[in-house]
């Protein structure tokens, strides 16, 4: 790689630390890299640039925002600036690697990269790809846009259709004729004309199909989803959708290169990226949690089998799996009562218990109906604990009287809640 290639990224100011992330993990592994390493940003702080700028000598920052990305679609013939805020917050953003088409005066080569992406190996291939070169998504995600495409009047075929997380493009593109203007000019179409979401990604189709040029398929390890099998193996590793390697657990533990990319952005004067708020309910952010709750999964998953079809009926299991007790309502019935399955430090015995929450129940009497009907089945022996919000009716059983008890906890719960 020459000093005549960029790579190039686009970034909010709110996510200073996916570019900086981004950056160190892909020098880490490609030191040789001599070429520029060009931001696209809204506005990123003068400390995050400095950063930026120690990982990066060769840094070249450019503004680019909702304004840049307006006046572009504007002079393209956007009728309306609304239409732009179908794309939500980061749209414009998407519409940033439409200015590297006009760079080949400065630059043989350049590499648009998703600031959701990590780098987990060498990469010196991406430069000689093309002149124009993207993951080809399948052929399905193409013919579900047919209507989109013929809203233009353009038929679906030709090129395959990009995930424009990675797109190279080299100098001999000034040669075809594709420029910047006409990636806006077909961008403000599908804007303005179709009900398109993946605009970036249908005006690069279109604009390879309609002027005939040859795109060369990436393959799928240099543009790899991180949420498909072989994703740890990938050279490039794309974190799509919403679940980022900074937001959702799963991401950040399974992918320890993307937080030493992180911590090599810290160390060189980033901010450190905020704590992970998604799938927190299912995989927590501590580790030793995210053991605990998949201990429990695994626990009643294998269980389920042999004692699911055993249990009776009218009652529906709440799904959640990664908790120690696995609840169960009555059909029918509000969520303020139910039978609980609990895991015990035996794995051959279950704690069973009949539990109600005071606050949720319509009828305050329940309880003291559900100790009437206990009274009356002198085969259950179920002590009565009272809590700060819960009240509960507790016994342990081996796992073979586990169906027959829960049937008779069953018979009792709905007795009282009949009244």
């Amino acid at each position: 790689m020459t000093a005549g290639t960029a790579l190039v990224l686009g970034v909010t100011g709110n996510l200073d630390f996916a570019a900086g992330a981004l950056i160190a993990g892909f020098l880490h592994h490609n030191p040789e890299f001599s070429g520029d390493i060009v931001v696209l940003h809204d506005g990123l702080s003068d400390a995050a640039l400095a950063a930026l700028s120690r990982l990066a000598p060769r840094l070249v920052p450019l503004p680019y925002d909702r304004a840049t990305a307006l006046s572009r679609l504007a002079t393209a013939g956007l009728p309306d600036p609304a239409m732009l805020d179908r794309l939500g917050r980061w749209g414009a953003m998407t519409l940033a690697k439409f200015e590297m088409f006009d760079w080949f005066d400065r630059y043989d080569a350049v590499v648009w990269m998703d600031a959701d992406i990590l780098v987990q190996a060498p990469v010196p291939d991406l430069w000689q790809a093309g002149p124009l070169a993207w993951r080809a998504l399948p052929q399905g995600a193409l013919d579900r846009r047919r209507d989109v495409l013929a809203a233009l009047g353009h038929p679906a075929g030709g090129v395959p259709l990009p995930n424009a997380g990675v797109v190279v493009a080299r100098a001999a593109l000034r040669t075809k004729g594709l420029r910047t203007a006409d990636l806006y000019a077909l961008a403000a179409r599908l804007l303005a004309q179709t009900p398109a979401r993946s605009v970036d990604e249908l005006a690069l189709w279109l604009a390879a199909s309609a002027g005939g040029l040859t795109v060369q398929p990436l393959p799928q390890d240099l543009n790899h989803p991180a949420d498909q099998p072989g994703s740890h193996s990938a050279r490039i590793v794309h974190a799509i959708g919403p679940d980022k390697f900074w937001n959702a657990p799963p991401l950040r533990q399974g992918f320890a290169g993307w937080d030493r990319a992180h911590t090599a952005w810290v160390a060189a004067g980033g901010t450190v990226a905020p704590a992970p708020d998604r799938l927190l309910d299912v995989h927590p952010a501590d580790p030793a949690t995210a053991l605990t709750f998949a201990r429990n999964r695994a626990f009643w998953t294998g269980l389920w089998p042999v004692l699911g079809p055993a249990l009776p009926r009218g009652m529906w299991p709440d799904l959640r799996t990664e908790r120690a007790f696995q609840r169960h309502y009555p059909a029918g019935a509000a969520r303020g009562a139910w039978v609980d399955l609990g895991r015990t430090a035996s794995p051959r015995r279950l704690r069973l218990s009949i539990g109600v929450e005071p606050r949720k129940l319509a009828d305050p009497a329940l309880p003291a109906r559900i100790d009437t009907a206990l009274a009356r089945s002198p085969e259950l022996t179920l002590p009565r604990h009272d809590g700060r919000r819960l009240i509960e009716w507790t016994t342990e059983k081996p796992l073979d009287e586990v169906a027959e008890t829960v049937q008779s906890l069953r018979d009792v719960l709905t007795l009282a809640m009949e009244g």
